[in-house]
């Protein structure tokens, strides 16, 4: 190497190490209070970097104004607006907002079932209002064990088109009677086909009677009609609030059969003067022996009545069935016997038109639950 260029290599050598002149108190490059940087606030768990002792830096002092774009960007100087955004980018997830729109159309499908549910809240004494009068008149509807009070023309029972109002008690010669209306709000005409009953019940809210609806007309479309049942005299007396039930022959309380006769079990039921004694086999029904007593020492209407059963030993022994009157004893008493064998009989037992007839083959426990229906006793 000659020494021109000996010289120049001292030249750059000495520009490296000598430092080029500095002004007076330089502005800093390092912020105060900078705070993390971005890596390091998405990624808090990662260590910062640890600067080696040993390395030398060669620091240069540069003005704010040498920063690249980068470093404008992401400076230092605006990182609080960098961060600010990176919460409102997170923030307009839109995934809340379909939260928010799914809940609303959910509040507007299910407010019907919403008010319903207040309507019975209501009922059942909580309080809350319901403005929705249909939902409130069908929880009235549905609402098997609410009790209605006698003597008001206002209350009414109800099980679907069929109402029942104006129930009341009163005496008739020596029976107790219950008087009802009933009205079908159906487009059909009421067969009589389903088992109701009016449920009478204590001041206590006991339940202490049934009395069975029955009929062997129809219930035309829109109609109404006016019911009377007898009913034993301690009802009357106790029977101070009504509801309308159905039930369902299969639900019926099963009944003990333990007086026997021949080849038959026997079932008793009396009201009053009239007494049926029911013949089973096998638990249901072949035949029937029926009496009925009058007396002129007792019944104010004897004679009248001795001419009704002649009348019904007539019509009954011309369909057949054993019946007769038994005047033997006593001129001034009589006694009515039916015997009636039911095989094979359904067709003239419609036109004899009584209920307490019931078809061959009924089980024991309708026959049983249903004459006690009937203000009978049964044993």
């Amino acid at each position: 190497m000659d020494n021109q260029g000996q010289n120049n290599m001292n030249m750059v050598n000495n520009n490296q190490i000598q430092p080029k002149p500095q002004p007076q108190n330089p502005p800093s490059t390092t912020q105060p209070n900078a705070g993390p940087t971005i890596n390091q606030q998405m990624n808090p768990n990662q260590p910062s970097p640890v600067p080696n002792q040993n390395q030398t830096h060669n620091v240069t002092p540069t003005s704010v104004t040498n920063q690249t774009p980068d470093q404008k960007k992401y400076g230092f100087n605006s990182e609080e607006k960098v961060i600010y955004k990176i919460k409102e980018e997170k923030d307009s997830n839109p995934i809340g907002t379909l939260f928010i729109i799914l809940l609303l159309i959910g509040v507007v499908v299910f407010l019907p079932t919403i008010a319903k549910k207040l309507g019975s809240i209501k009922t059942a004494g909580f309080g809350f209002a319901n403005t929705n009068e249909n939902a409130q008149a069908e929880t009235e509807e549905d609402d098997s064990d609410k009790r209605y009070s006698f003597y008001d023309s206002t209350n009414a029972a109800k099980i679907g088109d069929l109402t029942v109002s104006q129930l009341g008690t009163s005496k008739n010669n020596d029976d107790y009677v219950l008087t009802f209306t009933m009205i079908n709000k159906s487009e059909e005409p009421f067969l009589f086909d389903k088992k109701y009953y009016v449920h009478l019940y204590s001041t206590d809210g006991i339940l202490i009677y049934r009395a069975l609806i029955y009929s062997f007309e129809t219930l035309g479309a829109h109609a109404s009609k006016e019911f009377k049942f007898n009913i034993p005299p301690t009802i009357a007396e106790k029977a101070k609030s009504f509801n309308l039930k159905e039930i369902e022959p299969g639900k019926y309380s099963d009944v003990t059969l333990n007086v026997k006769e021949g080849d038959y079990y026997t079932y008793t039921c009396t009201y009053q003067n009239n007494k049926l004694k029911y013949y089973f086999k096998d638990g249901y029904l072949e035949k029937i022996y029926e009496t009925y007593e009058e007396n002129s020492l007792i019944s104010l209407d004897f004679y009248y009545k001795r001419d009704e059963a002649r009348k019904i030993v007539n019509n009954y022994s011309s369909l057949g069935f054993d019946s007769h009157i038994d005047e033997s004893f006593d001129p001034d008493a009589f006694t009515l016997v039916n015997n009636i064998e039911l095989l094979n009989q359904d067709y003239n037992l419609s036109k004899i038109k009584q209920y307490k007839y019931f078809k061959y083959g009924t089980e024991s426990k309708v026959v049983a639950f249903e004459m006690q229906a009937l203000a009978y006793t049964c044993s």
